[in-house]
């Protein structure tokens, strides 16, 4: 896709860029124009300067997509390939605050939508489900450092839908401290792991801290009474790539493609739990479980 000019829907902001920097010393002359406030206001054509940075961000993306990628050297390619994604997920925490802003204004009710996710499904043309998790998202108050990695660009918006998720389905009684470890150990274990297995890890995290009534007829961890009642792949959980068939040599040696890890819900109650990490990866899954699993 080729974009030339301001994206569709959006007027180009006028640019200050052309006029001459204001004169801020005091006393300059009955000409001086006051400092702006840091970080927001408008600029001197009286357009907010978050839409002038919007619309010089579009120029220049619009510049760069018509460049060619294959004038660059492999290790340029690689390094270009992931600052584009470190700039999605500063784009999409971004958004995140605007759409919270909206969610407060009310804008909603006066734009004459039902609510602000079906504001959101309209303008912004997406599913319904994705407009909710949007917003829930953006309303979070307890999501601090995963607002901070994401708009830092060291985690894409999907880690943090994930972790998102990951902790609100956290059983009530667990408190705000240990929300708040579970939260940075899966933004540690984001380092290595995609959406996929922090969602997978997040449930885990969430089985650990339930308590669970072993009584007959007691209640499962799994609020939505999804654990298997047997052997069958269908009670499998599964984090890694492909088909989880470690060591059948389709990737070569590289151990980041065999990393695989597989827990299946027996029908006796027990659970088996098989398959293969490297370093890096069975570290983080032993310092979020074993911290968890401290006593209190």
């Amino acid at each position: 896709m080729t974009t030339h000019g301001p994206s569709p829907g959006r007027a180009p902001a006028p640019s200050s860029a052309s006029d001459p920097a204001p004169d801020l010393a005091p006393g300059s002359g009955s000409d001086a124009v006051p400092a702006p406030a840091p970080d927001f206001g408008t600029d001197r054509t009286n357009c907010p300067r978050l839409l002038v940075a919007l619309s010089e961000l579009d120029e220049l993306i619009g510049q760069a997509v018509d460049m060619p990628g294959r004038s660059l050297s492999d290790p340029e390619l690689d390094s270009a390939v992931l600052d584009c994604s470190v700039l999605l997920a500063r784009l999409a925490a971004l958004r995140l605050g605007l759409v919270r802003e909206m969610h407060g204004r009310g804008s909603a009710q006066r734009e004459g939508a039902t609510s602000t996710a079906a504001l959101l499904r309209t303008r912004l043309r997406i599913r319904p489900g994705e407009a909710q998790r949007l917003l829930a998202l953006a309303v979070n108050d307890d999501l601090t450092a995963t607002g901070t990695a994401l708009t830092a660009g060291t985690i894409s918006i999907d880690q943090a839908f994930a972790i998102h998720t990951a902790l609100r389905v956290l059983p009530r009684e667990v408190d705000l401290t240990r929300r708040r470890e579970a939260e940075a150990l899966l933004l540690q274990c984001a380092d290595t792991f995609d959406p996929a297995d922090l969602a997978l890890l997040g449930r885990h995290i969430r089985e650990r801290l339930t308590d669970i009534d072993t009584s007959p007829g007691g209640g499962s961890p799994d609020p939505a009474g999804n654990n298997s009642d047997g052997e069958s792949e269908s009670g499998n959980d599964h984090i890694g790539g492909g088909d989880g068939n470690a060591g059948d040599g389709a990737d070569g040696d590289d151990p980041a493609s065999r990393r695989h890890l597989s827990i299946t819900d027996l029908s006796n109650g027990m659970t088996r739990i098989s398959g293969e990490l490297d370093a890096e990866g069975v570290a983080l899954l032993r310092t979020a479980l074993d911290s968890l699993a401290a006593p209190t």
